[in-house]
């Protein structure tokens, strides 16, 4: 894919002792963060399809096989020029859309705020 960058972060907790000294972090989940450079902020289309298409790339980085037992969130922001569209859901949240048979402006409006 051009013009998407992608990172991610794991997320826990501290565990401490009775003397809340900091004994061990435990991951919780694992966090991905997308922005994809886009043309035009108003084609639902076009970004749904975009984030379809993200969406089948985060596929192989299942809770199960990354850092922590749940899963994680996805923060996709579609960037174009100066002005930015930004959404952040969970996972499984992108996965029942996709299950559903969304794609294109129907997935990206599922997942909007």
């Amino acid at each position: 894919m051009t013009g998407v960058t992608t990172r991610a972060g794991a997320y826990g907790e501290n565990c401490v002792d009775a003397q809340d000294k900091v004994v061990s972090f435990s991951t919780m989940e694992t966090d991905f963060y997308v922005t994809a450079e886009v043309t035009d902020l108003t084609d639902n289309e076009n970004l749904g399809n975009i984030l379809e298409d993200v969406l089948i790339v985060l596929d192989k980085f299942p809770a199960k096989k990354t850092p922590g037992p749940q899963p994680g969130y996805i923060g996709i922001t579609f960037q174009a020029g100066d002005q930015a569209m930004h959404l952040w859901f969970i996972e499984t949240q992108g996965i029942q859309a996709r299950r559903q048979g969304l794609h294109g402006d129907t997935l990206i409006k599922a997942l909007r705020p």
